[in-house]
């Protein structure tokens, strides 16, 4: 929950060592709003997303994603009211990113660019004057409180996207009560019991993979090359 994933961002990045990189919204101005990663920074591994939404600078390494869980209001009318604030700043988050990406960093996006306007507005509310001075890690923090509410104990938790509310992507509150270590590569990690339930609901039949192109498609992937190393070859004519 909140408090625990805001403990783990303001203390991962100092502890993680080379070739480890905790990247998260207080270190690094272009993470995702909505997720962590702990990527290798000898490898390469980025998506295409990244590729095409993210300056040069940015960590490129193989990476896993640590997602928070975050308080659904059990009240329709907090939930519309939770969901009008969360989408409003994802928007203006985006708008940010794409306006500094074109402007500050010479590059070429289109998948945000539509949401600049909604940054502008959120600049003009705010009485701000120069939006290319904005902190978008200001914004992504902002966007996480929302997503957090007053963290009381409610009857679902969900993970917080674009799609804020989605089905899919709520569970019940229950299903993460009881934890259970399982093993992965050479260690074992702490889930929930009830984990089978949570992948149901999530992506139905996740026993059988789909290749289908998503945020997490990838652009390259290179475990024996350092990703400022990489050059990725032009597509063939």
């Amino acid at each position: 929950m909140w408090p625990d994933y805001q403990r783990l961002m303001e203390l991962a990045p100092a502890e993680c060592e080379y070739p480890y990189f905790f990247q998260g919204i207080y270190n690094e101005e272009f993470a995702m709003p909505n997720t962590c990663r702990l990527r290798r920074s000898d490898t390469t591994g980025f998506t295409r997303w990244e590729q095409g939404n993210t300056p040069e600078d940015y960590n490129r390494g193989l990476f896993i994603d640590i997602f928070p869980l975050f308080y659904v209001p059990d009240s329709e009318g907090e939930r519309a009211a939770q969901k009008e604030l969360v989408l409003k700043l994802w928007k203006a988050i985006r708008g940010c990113e794409a306006m500094k990406l074109t402007r500050l960093h010479k590059r070429e996006t289109n998948a945000y660019e539509q949401y600049i306007p909604s940054f502008l507005a959120l600049c003009g509310e705010r009485g701000i004057r120069e939006p290319l001075l904005v902190d978008c890690s200001r914004l992504k923090q902002e966007y996480l409180l929302a997503c957090a509410g007053t963290g009381k104990r409610c009857a679902e938790v969900g993970a917080t996207s674009s799609k804020c509310h989605a089905p899919q992507l709520m569970w019940p509150s229950e299903w993460f009560d009881q934890m259970i270590k399982l093993p992965f590569a050479d260690t074992t990690i702490p889930c929930p019991a009830a984990y089978e339930k949570v992948l149901e609901k999530q992506y139905g039949d996740w026993r059988t993979p789909v290749r289908s192109g998503a945020l997490h498609e990838m652009a390259a992937v290179d475990p024996d090359r350092p990703w400022r190393d990489f050059k990725l070859s032009p597509p063939e004519p």
